[in-house]
């Protein structure tokens, strides 16, 4: 059986000890009628303790709601102040300043440290920061001082917003996992990210630039798709990762040939992955149920 909610028990007492006055009135009346002055002297001590009982639980239904309104108006006061803090860090992302916008990627990151409801938001706004236009400078001849500081800026700021996602991927790492449907890194520009042992839902890096050495050691891609359709890589380690996700290496560039030693994937025949060249799915599963990804003979 189900529990009454506060309200309704409040209101069923009440009920109860109204209809339990009635009653008692009603037959002290009668008893008084009748001549039998101890019965109505018993009927009337009832009336007079339901009045007692009905007065202490309307000061104890007034309290209640006095509390429930407090707890309400503290909650709403918390909400508005974290959506006000949320809405300050966003904008110092839109800073021209990068010690400002680093300052605030960890006020995102602060304000969603034991808040499951906005964890995944301040995820997707930093992967939002993170898929924003930076170039890099190849020809450094060509930039004056004052440029070059803010790229470097620039560089250490974004550096900054990857440590956040390399801190709250990894399950079991130090830091609290952000969970989430999708992580949206489409068309980012990465520098050695590190998603070693992170676990990557719906993970889609297509067209992305990722710079340096990109570590996805030991990660687990799960969800239903990940894609790094048209991604560039300079190097990219994936020893030992784990795609139960569909894998889309569909035109991937990379500059060094990339590891996949020891990764392994689900096999679906109804959908096929897609690996880079020289890498294929072994036919045959091991004793977890995974196939191995194996390099091509001609390859080797």
């Amino acid at each position: 059986m189900n529990e009454l909610k506060p309200r309704a028990f409040w209101w069923a007492a009440a009920v109860g000890v109204l209809l339990t006055t009635v009653v008692a009135t009603t037959l002290s009346t009668i008893a008084l009628a009748s001549g039998n002055t101890e019965t109505a002297q018993l009927w009337i001590d009832i009336v007079t303790r339901s009045l007692t009982v009905t007065a202490g639980l309307g000061g104890a239904f007034a309290l209640w709601l006095a509390f429930r309104r407090q707890r309400h108006t503290e909650r709403d006061a918390v909400n508005r102040r974290t959506t006000e803090l949320r809405i300050q860090a966003i904008e110092q992302l839109g800073s021209d300043k990068p010690i400002v916008r680093i300052g605030g990627l960890h006020n995102l990151e602060a304000l969603a440290q034991g808040n499951s409801g906005l964890q995944e938001i301040v995820l997707e706004e930093i992967c939002t920061y993170l898929r924003m236009p930076f170039y890099e400078p190849h020809d450094t001849e060509n930039y004056d001082i004052k440029e070059l500081w803010g790229v470097t800026q620039e560089r250490e700021a974004r550096r900054t917003a990857q440590h956040i996602l390399e801190r709250h991927l990894k399950p079991d790492g130090p830091y609290e996992y952000w969970d989430h449907d999708q992580l949206n890194l489409r068309q980012a520009a990465l520098n050695d990210l590190n998603l070693r042992g992170c676990r990557l839902n719906n993970a889609d890096f297509a067209a992305a630039e990722l710079g340096g050495i990109t570590d996805f050691r030991d990660a687990a891609f799960r969800g239903d798709t990940t894609s790094f359709t048209m991604t560039e890589f300079d190097a990219a380690w994936f020893d030992n990762a784990l795609f139960t996700a569909v894998a889309r290496f569909h035109d991937t560039i990379f500059t060094q040939p990339p590891n996949f030693t020891g990764a392994a994937a689900t096999r679906d025949d109804s959908v096929e992955h897609v690996w880079p060249n020289g890498w294929h799915l072994d036919p045959n599963s091991d004793s977890t149920g995974f196939h191995q990804i194996t390099k091509d003979e001609l390859a080797e």
